[in-house]
């Protein structure tokens, strides 16, 4: 079944695919990525939504790296069906 979850504040913008591989091509991301496995979606975004806060949390700004990696993440589950 596909989630009509809200997702809007988790998608930052599109980028080039060289910018993508480049940004999840980083231990503490895939390590992250690994442990949303098994998740609801609802859970997944949830965990998503933290990892964005405290990302930002000495800047009040989220990395562009971060953005990048958040918005291909989303943009998976879109293409896997869990998102719409």
């Amino acid at each position: 079944m596909v989630n009509t979850l809200d997702y809007s504040d988790l998608i930052f913008g599109s980028y080039d695919i060289n910018r993508v591989l480049a940004a999840v091509a980083d231990d503490d991301w895939q390590a992250f990525r690994i442990s949303l496995k098994g998740l609801s979606t609802e859970d997944k975004l949830v965990k998503l939504r933290a990892y964005v806060a405290e990302r930002s949390r000495f800047t009040g700004e989220l990395p562009l790296l971060d953005k990048i990696r958040v918005t291909n993440y989303i943009y998976a589950l879109k293409r896997g069906g869990q998102l719409r």
